[in-house]
């Protein structure tokens, strides 16, 4: 299969320590990776940026507000998905970004994306699963329903506002329709 895929496959052996297997292969670029250009948002894009959080942790309710603030961010929380719609249809499109806790009681963090993207005023809104477990081999379902972003727990700031960075300037680039030449 490494043969096929262009690649080479060989072994480094020594006796009572063990082996290692190294292999090559070529993989292709799709297509709309090819024409479509990232760019990441600056840190001091995020500041004043309102930010739903729903998690039914309150430790990491409380953690993730203090990150937030630290960026300059606006944090509001919510500890369940029905609070959570109950604070989006008052507020109307405020909140361009959400991170959302996976596994909730009642309603988790899938029930609760679709459950927001059925809302006209949120449609451009940007939604990241934070997750300790849940969707790894759900990548599909998240793309169906429009989550940008899986970050597993734990996870450091630096990814996470890395990931946020790059989520947001997808979304901003795609708005503004910009594609590489």
């Amino acid at each position: 299969m490494v043969e096929m895929m262009g690649g080479q496959i060989w072994v480094d052996s020594e006796p009572g320590k063990g082996s290692t297997f190294h292999f090559t292969a070529c993989f292709g670029v799709p297509q709309e990776t090819r024409n479509t250009a990232v760019r990441p948002l600056e840190i001091s894009e995020l500041r004043d940026l309102p930010v739903l959080v729903v998690d039914d942790n309150t430790t990491n309710r409380r953690i993730l507000y203090g990150i937030l603030m630290n960026w300059g961010m606006k944090p509001t929380l919510a500890s369940d998905g029905s609070r959570a719609l109950q604070i989006l249809r008052a507020s109307g499109a405020q909140f361009p970004l959400v991170l959302l806790d996976y596994q909730m009681p009642g309603m988790d963090g899938f029930d609760v994306a679709q459950s927001i993207r059925a809302l006209p005023s949120c449609a451009g809104a940007t939604i990241m699963m934070l997750s300790s477990g849940g969707p790894r081999g759900d990548v599909e379902r998240c793309q169906t329903i429009g989550i940008s972003t899986c970050l597993f727990k734990p996870f450091k700031q630096s990814e996470l506002l890395k990931a946020i960075l790059t989520a947001l300037g997808k979304r901003s680039l795609v708005a503004e329709g910009v594609t590489a030449a």
